[in-house]
């Protein structure tokens, strides 16, 4: 039969979920970069709790049916994310590894001059900082050639277990990308601002053994600068409004 009118219950109900949507878009689309930090202001130890919690609702792409296998070792299980929370003394060894790889690259281009904010000194505005890694995959190793259809068969298989693995790695580095993400729009919500960073020292062993990351086994997705924004700092980049998304088909195709 028809349905009845619905009750107050509902109606409260669906106004709330209408509300909770509204709010979340207006997070999600007012979401930018922080450029400057007000130093003054901690960051409470709850708000990045809460972070670290949204950060492991991240959603985790899939691959299709012929590689959804059952784990061959306690290595394949498990969430494929980790998060390192810099205490004081690590950001600062931070800063001079940054400007230690910056004076490096500086000699290696032949271009010495220091610019009045070089990327290391930025980094020491942030109240705090999370590091996102992705466990790494080892990729099995190639089939030696051989002759015979046998042989033929296992490098066929070889190959297919190589591109599986390297499709897995994939998948943890996209998983740990929406982790970080989850971790910015959490603060967002927060009204704390961030900044996500990715510089090439944090691709190195010497980074990795830094903050005590396992390099072998896991690679570093991102640093997320945390912290209040100050009132004196640069201008936040600006992000592409709703109707310019909606107009931009190079940026979103709407297919029929």
């Amino acid at each position: 039969g028809a349905l009845g009118p619905a009750s107050a219950e509902d109606r409260l109900v669906a106004t709330q979920a209408v509300l909770v949507g509204a709010a979340t878009q207006r997070v999600i689309e007012g979401l930018s970069e922080v450029r400057a930090f007000d130093a003054t202001q901690p960051v409470p130890r709850g708000a990045l709790v809460r972070a670290l919690q949204a950060a492991r609702c991240a959603a985790r792409p899939r691959g299709d049916a012929a590689q959804r296998r059952a784990p061959s070792s306690a290595e394949d299980e498990g969430e494929p994310w980790r998060f390192y929370v810099l205490g004081e003394g690590t950001r600062a060894a931070m800063v001079d590894l940054l400007a230690e790889e910056h004076a490096t690259a500086c000699i290696e281009r032949g271009d010495c001059e220091v610019p009045e904010h070089n990327a290391a000194e930025q980094w020491r505005t942030p109240v705090e900082m999370v590091a996102v890694s992705a466990k790494r995959v080892s990729l099995p190793p190639t089939a030696q050639p051989a002759g015979g259809e046998a042989a033929e068969g296992d490098a066929a298989q070889a190959q297919r277990a190589r591109f599986d693995a390297a499709t897995k790695g994939e998948e943890h580095m996209l998983a740990a990308a929406a982790a970080a993400q989850n971790i910015m729009l959490s603060l967002a919500g927060e009204q704390i601002g961030a900044r996500w960073c990715l510089p090439r020292v944090a691709r190195t062993k010497a980074f990795a053994s830094l903050i005590g990351m396992p390099y072998a086994t896991e690679r570093c997705v991102g640093v997320i600068h945390v912290g209040f924004e100050a009132d004196d700092g640069p201008l936040r980049e600006q992000r592409p409004s709703r109707k310019h998304l909606q107009t931009d088909d190079a940026i979103a195709r709407w297919l029929k």
